[in-house]
């Protein structure tokens, strides 16, 4: 799968659980902040595991059947045209000989400059983050040891921060400003709170929000969920302070006091948590005075365990789900599926192909036709038009090509077998037809799909029974090309079966079986 439909796909499903984590920090209202915050947490964890998951995971295909595109809906001539019907063939196996710009060329160049746009959005957020980190690790280095506190955390005094402050995702430490003027019991208030934050692990938490902010910066849930975390971090502090025994009134002073003095000003913002921060400070203060929210008690370890599988059970099933738009052979997760499948081998042997001045004999104007299509630029990396004329002309023997074409459908590579039927197709002879029927019933749906496009383009009437029949084919290339054919050669008795088409789950086919309805003879 390409790299950005890739990241696209896991995007989508990464912003599920955030939106389930919002939804039930909302619906939790009267939890305590510390399990809201650890919902938001699970949320924003699944998010960043999201495409490794689905890199990892067995795929757990989902078809999508679009039935309803018939059912009221304008008709397809409004929608498509024959060039946006060939486009859609993710295959490329109705490519034409000059084909001009296709939808999906602009399509694959618009996903480049979109991966483009998310690694530079991705790489300012994750430098910030490494900045950051590398200027509380700077910080954390030069502070003074002063000892430790509860539970062995260190305590360090720094002249380069302007409230206590907690740091270190993993070796969580307190620093607090050098020569405080805090004392007693704002002292004993500021050093619970941060020593709550190194309880609970927020600055590991406030890390992983940040990456997954950085990772999804288009995703406004996101921002959201990080927001909110950083709110739930620091009412669940709160909580943990005024369990203590600190009086809400001088407790929210303290807060105001910090905040006036724009607290933590020199801090690395993005790596320390600090009781001081500006933002929400109205919320927390109206919920402080309002006597707290629900009792703070820690988030148990079986709460913890619920989460953690409640978390499981949404995101690897979400993360293994996977798209495709048909069933049977050639989805995207088919050996087969990626055009460059079909490419022979660069390494067999081929003469060269004949100088313009020495073209003569029956295959002349064939010859002339695939050396402009050989001088052509490939659109797309999956574009092998350039690729099979030039295979086809390194086949010309004494000014005769349409032979020889005819002795490569016995090769045994199918890859051989699948450009011969595709030059056959250009050259448009009905004696090709008869070597060509055999191709239909090939394993391989790529070379049963070149097969059928080589029957159609030489109109033959004498395959109309064979591609009838490749109207039940897995592949939905094939079915293609065969609703195509008949609706162009099988004459009124086969409508029925077309029209049967115009429910196949495939919306490439659904489109040519219009278009064969509507231009049946």
């Amino acid at each position: 799968m390409p790299a950005d439909v890739f990241l696209l796909l896991a995007a989508g499903k990464a912003a599920v659980p955030i939106a389930l984590a919002l939804l039930a920090a909302v619906v939790a209202r009267r939890a305590s902040a510390a399990f809201r915050h650890a919902v938001l947490a699970w949320g924003m964890a699944g998010a960043l595991a999201m495409p490794l998951l689905a890199w990892t995971l067995p795929a757990l295909l989902l078809p999508l059947r679009s039935h309803g595109l018939y059912a009221g809906a304008p008709p397809l001539s409004h929608l498509a045209d024959e060039a946006v019907l060939l486009a859609m063939t993710r295959g490329d196996v109705a490519s034409g000989i000059a084909l001009p710009a296709t939808w999906r060329a602009a399509a694959e160049r618009a996903g480049g400059w979109l991966l483009a746009v998310w690694l530079a959005g991705a790489s300012v957020g994750l430098a910030r983050i490494a900045a950051d980190l590398a200027a509380a690790r700077r910080v954390r280095l030069r502070a003074v040891p002063l000892g430790f506190l509860a539970g062995g955390l260190p305590l360090l005094s720094s002249a380069e921060i302007d409230a206590p402050v907690c740091v270190g995702p993993i070796r969580p430490a307190i620093m607090i400003p050098e020569g405080a003027a805090l004392e007693g019991s704002s002292l004993r208030a500021a050093l619970r709170h941060e020593r709550a934050h190194a309880e609970r692990r927020d600055c590991l938490t406030l890390l992983m929000a940040r990456a997954c902010c950085a990772l999804h910066w288009f995703d406004p849930l996101s921002w959201m969920a990080a927001r909110r975390m950083a709110l739930e971090r620091e009412a669940a502090c709160d909580d943990r302070v005024l369990e203590d025994g600190a009086d809400p009134i001088a407790y929210s002073r303290l807060l105001l006091a910090m905040a006036a003095g724009r607290a933590v000003s020199r801090a690395p913002a993005g790596a320390a948590s600090s009781m001081a921060r500006p933002a929400q400070l109205e919320a927390r203060l109206k919920r402080i005075l309002a006597g707290g929210g629900a009792p703070a008690r820690p988030v148990t370890a079986c709460r913890r365990a619920a989460l953690a599988l409640a978390a499981c059970l949404i995101i690897t099933p979400l993360a293994a789900l996977a798209v495709h738009d048909g069933l049977g052979e050639g989805d995207v997760h088919d050996p087969y599926a990626d055009p460059r499948s079909e490419r022979v081998d660069g390494e067999r042997p081929a003469p060269s192909a004949p100088p313009d001045e020495a073209v003569t004999g029956p295959d002349r104007r064939l010859i002339e036709t695939l050396r402009h299509a050989a001088r052509a630029e490939p659109e797309t990396g999956a574009d092998l038009v350039p690729d099979r004329a030039r295979w086809a002309l390194s086949r010309v023997r004494d000014g005769r090509l349409l032979g020889p074409l005819l002795e490569s459908l016995d090769d045994p590579d199918w890859r051989v077998r699948a450009y011969a039927a595709w030059g056959l197709a250009v050259a448009a002879d009905p004696a090709a037809v008869r070597r060509l029927l055999p191709l239909l019933d090939h394993p391989v749906w790529r070379e049963r799909a070149m097969a059928a496009f080589a029957l159609r383009s030489i109109g033959d009437p004498a395959a109309t029974e064979a591609m009838a029949g490749a109207l039940s084919d897995p592949a939905w290339q094939v079915r293609m090309e065969a609703a195509r054919f008949l609706g162009e050669r099988g004459g009124p008795r086969l409508g029925d079966r077309i029209e049967a088409l115009l429910r196949d789950p495939h919306i490439a086919v659904r489109l040519a079986a219009d278009q064969a309805l509507r231009s049946a003879p």
